[in-house]
């Protein structure tokens, strides 16, 4: 690709070598790209992409970065690469857990006369000020044994057992 700078705008050649004219805030953005550390970058490229990026190579990240930037701008075609990229996306996220409370409720549960609260977030939860994943580690770090999360919050209620025969 070259670029060559004409005032506020850039010319940009693309494989095809059709000169086209870049906006300056479509430049910008793509010169702002090179400041970017690794961390920023896969943020930057969630926000693209709208899925979190499964590279922390810079430069691959710059590059898909200003392409996707490219061709919403026009300027440039959609390449096979990152159409394969959009339809390799991961698929949206599984529904909620029916059996897990509102998001912002908090679940209570007495332990050993200590009453320890959790909040349910829209991914995971938040107890004594740290997140997690599920309630099973909670329940874990709390009692020192590993159990049921639902069960131990009193969310769900054990089954029956099976007489034996």
């Amino acid at each position: 690709m070259t670029t060559k700078a004409k005032n506020a705008t850039t010319t940009t050649t693309n494989k095809k070598g059709a000169g086209q004219s870049l906006g300056a805030d479509s430049q910008g953005q793509i010169a702002a790209l090179a400041k970017l550390s690794s961390t920023e970058l896969q943020k930057r490229y969630e926000e693209v992409f709208g899925t979190r990026a499964t590279s922390c190579n810079v430069m691959h990240l710059r590059g898909a970065i200003a392409r996707a930037l490219l061709e919403r701008a026009g300027q440039l075609a959609p390449d096979a690469s990152t159409t394969r990229a959009a339809a390799a996306a991961p698929p949206a996220p599984p529904p909620r857990d029916g059996r897990l409370p509102a998001v912002g409720s908090v679940l209570r549960r007495e332990h050993e006369g200590v009453v320890h609260r959790v909040k349910v977030l829209q991914r995971g939860f938040v107890y004594q000020g740290a997140q997690y994943r599920s309630l099973s580690s909670i329940a874990k770090a709390i009692t020192g044994t590993t159990w049921n999360g639902f069960l131990w919050f009193g969310l769900v209620e054990r089954a029956p057992r099976k007489k034996a025969a």
